[in-house]
């Protein structure tokens, strides 16, 4: 259960209450002999928006989100995530949107002190569209990241980082 309580006042006919049902498993094998090692999660249930104001109407779809991790060697891993959820718009005229991302990355281990990663990601937020409501894009999201991470002690990193991001709206 969420709630969404806006503070001031000419935003109060957002509020809304969102309900879900989510089940899902999470794998973390131990370490082969090889140092191979594949883990990750998943869930998938059902959500319902609620709003509290009669000028809009309530919302459900299907959400989930998974993600895996593999280790193909002390050197080298790789990973990738999907995820897929109903948002609050705080921006469009409109009460909510469903979200859907995807994307990967892996990291290198350059010696034991010194990594590098780099990621990249995809999305779009699709506004539902019924007839007799204003007409709402969607967006289409792509981000690279980078980073090197530098070990200085057990428990203290020294991160270098940077993102390049893309937002393109598309026409309904």
């Amino acid at each position: 259960m969420g709630f969404f309580n806006f503070k001031y006042p000419e935003s109060t006919v957002r509020d809304s209450r969102s309900y879900a049902v989510l089940g899902g498993l999470e794998f973390t094998p131990e370490l082969s002999p090889a140092g191979a090692t594949f883990q990750g999660g998943f869930s998938i249930g059902y959500i319902y928006l609620d709003p509290k104001s009669p000028l809009y109407r309530p919302a459900s779809d299907i959400v989930g989100n998974g993600s895996v991790s593999i280790t193909l060697s002390r050197w080298l891993s790789l990973r990738g995530y999907y995820a897929r959820n109903f948002s609050v718009s705080i921006y469009s005229s409109l009460l909510h949107y469903l979200s859907t991302s995807y994307g990967g990355g892996f990291t290198f281990r350059l010696n034991d002190k010194v990594s590098m990663g780099n990621n990249i990601s995809f999305g779009k937020t699709d506004y539902p569209f019924e007839e007799g409501e204003p007409e709402a894009p969607t967006y289409k999201f792509t981000t690279l990241s980078a980073n090197i991470t530098i070990r200085l002690g057990r428990e203290w990193n020294f991160n270098f980082f940077g993102n390049m991001s893309q937002r393109k709206i598309l026409p309904r």
